[in-house]
């Protein structure tokens, strides 16, 4: 079936994201100037500022010109500490990741999934970690694919610097019985007697909305993995909204 949207909901539930409540509807960072000997004389002040500086940048560099050494982009000498770059700052903390079951039919029609997690908190009074629950609405849209990544930003357990981590559900697709994914492609396999093979064959199938739809093979001989092809009835687009 060649990849619309139809609506759904519904609610589910899996185990292993442990802070995930129970099963029913939720799931729940003084410079020294030596080296001027023979003493300081006004006519020799000149001398002395640039003498400076090229005892700061660490010898051998003139910032007024005639230096020697590589050069910044900005005419700055190189290992002029006071203008090197900061660090970077740290890297956020990674997100808790769970995968989440969905079924193709969810995946076709789109559906909500309410999602009960547990997560530390700390307390403003007494400093220490508490845990408390949170109710997710995670919205499943038509067309998503296994490996899709929904993220709730500072969802997570809270931090001890004040930040919190991310929480991140990877959807994982579920086998079907009958229908199985390719792309946005839907593939059903039948099986034919060898009358139905040679003298033709009607079947009813049903599509995962629900839907019934007629496939003939008319008087044509059908041949091993021989296919029919049903236009606009695979997985809705995602990238083309409305169609299939």
């Amino acid at each position: 079936l060649k990849s619309g949207m139809p609506g759904g909901g519904g609610a589910g539930g899996f185990p292993g994201f442990g802070g995930f409540g129970p099963g029913g509807h939720t799931y729940t960072y003084t410079t020294s100037m030596g080296g001027m000997d023979g003493g300081f004389q006004p006519s020799d002040a000149d001398h002395v500022f640039k003498q400076f500086f090229q005892n700061f940048a660490g010898g051998g560099q003139d910032i007024f010109g005639g230096g020697r050494g590589s050069r910044s982009s900005g005419g700055v000498p190189a290992g002029f500490g006071m203008f090197n770059g900061h660090p970077g700052a740290p890297s956020p903390p990674a997100p808790v990741t769970r995968s989440l079951p969905v079924s193709l039919e969810d995946l076709y029609t789109g559906t909500t999934k309410k999602l009960r997690v547990t997560r530390n908190l700390y307390d403003g009074s007494t400093g220490k970690p508490m845990q408390t629950e949170k109710i997710l609405q995670v919205d499943i849209v038509p067309g998503y694919k296994g490996g899709t990544k929904i993220r709730f930003s500072g969802e997570g357990d809270e931090l001890p610097n004040g930040g919190s981590r991310d929480i991140e559900f990877v959807i994982e697709e579920k086998p079907h019985a009958r229908f199985k994914r390719q792309g946005d492609d839907l593939h059903l396999q039948i099986e034919l007697s060898l009358k139905e093979a040679l003298c033709g064959s009607e079947r009813v199938i049903e599509l995962l909305d629900g839907r019934k739809k007629r496939v003939s093979t008319g008087d044509m001989i059908v041949q091993p993995e021989q296919r029919v092809t049903l236009p606009n009835e695979g997985m809705p687009s995602r990238k083309q909204q409305g169609t299939k």
